[in-house]
């Protein structure tokens, strides 16, 4: 497609240049001056040239430079020979187009900031003058209801409609085109098109990329007008061949584009094929009556037929093939696809290194969808993911599903409301290790089943088998953090179009069957703007369990204890959010068996619209018939570039015995105690 592309940008930018020449005096210098006022300007677009010469049957430009974002075109000279005053009254007749040593930069920056910056010199007849977009196109007006009923798709040449009547005698190209893998020199020639006839060209494009890797491409392109403002034929040959060190044989590929009309209307085809073998086919039939379009699609294509034309890249070994149909009605109203897809792909570390853990990964699709206006028709969707035989998830429709695009209400088609089912059978942890940094995990596959319902207008996801990760075990730098840990995880989510709820309906994470961790939470947040996300939950930790764990081992020496509470917040104009931590039966790990106080901590944070936080901590020790009691109050606010803090902490009661019972938990040194020091004055 690269040398289509090519010749638009050539001509167009040619062409352009060649209107406004055409009108002007014959002198050079008022030319030049004429085309760096007049010529055409767009936000995105920056056109420099050094001289335009046009007279009544040539025009020629000399330092032509078209940058827009992703593309810079330069231009040494080109000579176009045609009649100015035949063009004036509409008939473009280019008996010769002409340039030779121009260079198209693909590999330009493509963000409009990063343009090259181009600045206006004085006009002269021979010094460079170019022209700067800076007028803002104006945005088009929508359709209305009854426009857009009838902004049906008539097809691609039927849309083609050139204000003048065109004819091309010759063109002559020549120049390079440089992409991120290298440069390619490209040779355009041919013409004979006019009313009535095909116009021939001829394409060659050649490159060397990476480890004296060939490529090199001839095509035609035919292009047949009906009238001299409609074409009705327009095809692309293109045939590719590239060969090298590390390919045994010279590989081919040969890629036809076409678009045809006639009576009954236009057809499209695309194909892709090496040699016999038929690699990639499109056909799509679009009638002239009120009938919808159709096409169909077959794919099978491997890495052995695309990796002698990747230009050095590497790609990873796959294997795609599959076939399907579609039709659409001309309005846009009505659209169906049915198809099934097997493929496979390997060793995509050559690609990212640390894809390297997933192996071989097949998947088999296969899929009936429709669309009637607003609603969308799922009847028929199979996914599967493969590693071996073994089928690692899967996702299956129960029954033909419903979604209304408008209203976001989804429903099943029949009485049941279960819909999907999605079945994780075994993702290995290794799948997400390039992703820990210097965290390595070990443990068993993750598995776990989902159904999907219909509910209240819209879809709830629940956990029909929960999420299951059986010995668990994390390490860091080659030291343990957690190991052997039982993790168990029910989950509900819920859309409609009132909102949407995620609820974790029981996380446990346990060790040898001891718990370690009970945990419930949800989070909701009605539709709407600026509704507030309000999420809550419950917690209970058996803290022996969890201070026995590597990451805190020896740290604290506590026999026996229990952690439990809540928590809430609440998202939205403000921001709140509470935390409970209740701890009980606190028994020291030392001969005595100390019992420790229970604690009672309740902590809340307000932040207002101003980002001000308002924080409250009290905190209850009770031992017997003993209370002690402490709170922590501060704010933190705003200033200019900095935060100021304010806090004090009070106490109505303060039992020290209690307070000190805690130093039994520290866990006794081994080494030998330092030697007394005297006390400081």
């Amino acid at each position: 497609m690269k040398p289509l592309r090519l010749i638009l940008i050539v001509l167009g930018s040619l062409v352009l240049l060649l209107a406004v020449g055409a009108v002007l005096a014959l002198s050079p210098s008022v030319q030049t001056w004429a085309a760096h006022r007049f010529a055409p300007a767009s936000p995105e677009l920056t056109v420099s040239l050094g001289r335009i010469a046009s007279g009544l049957h040539s025009t020629r430009v000399d330092n032509l430079r078209v940058v827009q974002p992703g593309l810079v075109l330069t231009v040494p000279s080109a000579e176009i020979e045609m009649s100015a005053i035949a063009a004036a009254g509409g008939k473009v007749a280019i008996k010769s187009l002409v340039a030779h040593g121009w260079l198209l930069d693909l590999t330009a920056p493509r963000a409009p900031d990063d343009r090259l910056p181009i600045t206006s010199t004085p006009t002269a007849p021979s010094a460079t003058t170019q022209t700067t977009a800076s007028n803002s196109a104006a945005a088009p007006r929508p359709l209305t209801a009854e426009q857009h009923a009838h902004a049906t798709f008539e097809g691609l040449l039927a849309r083609i409609n050139l204000p003048v009547d065109l004819a091309i005698d010759g063109v002559d190209l020549s120049g390079d085109v440089r992409l991120p893998e290298g440069l390619v020199h490209v040779v355009i020639s041919g013409g004979g098109l006019a009313a009535g006839q095909e116009g021939k060209w001829v394409l060659t494009a050649d490159a060397i990329g990476p480890e004296a890797t060939k490529l090199s491409v001839r095509g035609n392109l035919a292009a047949h007008l009906a009238t001299a403002r409609a074409f009705d034929r327009i095809e692309l040959t293109l045939n590719a061949a590239a060969s090298g060190p590390k390919i045994p044989s010279e590989a081919n590929l040969s890629l036809n584009l076409r678009a045809a009309q006639d009576s009954q209307g236009e057809t499209y085809v695309a194909a892709l094929s090496s040699g016999a073998r038929e690699l990639l086919k499109v056909d799509i039939g679009l009638p002239k009556v009120a009938a919808p379009l159709s096409g169909s699609w077959k794919l099978d294509l491997t890495t052995a037929d695309a990796a002698p034309f990747a230009l050095g890249h590497t790609l990873p070994d796959f294997a795609a093939k599959g076939q399907g149909s579609f039709s659409a009605e001309l309005s846009g109203s009505q659209v169906k696809a049915t198809g099934s897809l097997e493929a496979w792909v390997d060793r995509l570390g050559q690609v990212r290194p640390e894809l390297t853990a997933l192996g071989r990964l097949g998947f088999v699709a296969d899929f009936d969808l429709a669309t009637q206006d607003q609603m969308v028709r799922l009847n028929r969707c199979d996914l599967s993911m493969i590693s071996g035989a073994t089928s690692l998830a899967s996702v299956a429709a129960l029954q033909p599903i419903e979604f209304n695009r408008t209203s976001g209400a989804l429903a099943p088609a029949t009485g049941t409301t279960e819909l999907m089912r999605i079945e994780i059978n075994g993702i290995p942890l290794s799948w997400v290790q390039p992703m820990l940094g210097d965290l390595v995990l070990a443990g068993q596959d993750l598995r776990g089943a989902f159904t999907v319902s219909a509910h209240n207008g819209g879809v709830t996801v629940r956990s029909s088998t929960p999420l299951t990760l059986l010995g668990l075990g994390v390490a860091q730098a080659g030291q343990p953090l957690v190991q052997g840990l039982d993790v168990s995880l029910s989950v509900q989510a819920d859309y409609s179009p009132q909102g949407w709820l995620a609820e974790v309906s029981q996380l446990t994470i346990t060790q040898a069957r001891s718990p370690l961790l009970k945990l419930t939470a949800k989070a909701t947040q009605p539709s709407g703007a600026q509704q507030p996300l309000a999420a809550s939950g419950t917690y209970e930790l058996v803290l022996p369990a969890l201070l026995g764990q590597p990451l805190a081992a020896g740290k604290v020496a506590l026999a026996h204890g229990l952690a439990k509470g809540d928590f809430s917040a609440s998202v939205g104009v403000t921001q709140t959010a509470s935390l409970t931590v209740q701890l009980t039966d606190l028994i020291a790990a030392n001969p005595a068996a100390t019992r420790l106080p229970s604690v009672v901590l309740l902590a809340r944070a307000d932040v207002d619209e101003a980002g001000r936080i308002n924080i409250q901590v009290p905190i209850v020790l009770t031992q017997d018939q003993r209370r002690s009691d402490l709170n922590l109050a501060g704010v933190v606010a705003p200033t200019t570039g900095t935060q100021t803090i304010s806090a004090q902490i009070t106490a109505h009661t303060l039992q020290l015995a209690d307070l000190l019972s805690f130093t039994a938990l520290s866990v006794p040194s081994n080494s030998q105690p330092a030697a007394p020091q005297p006390a400081p004055p």
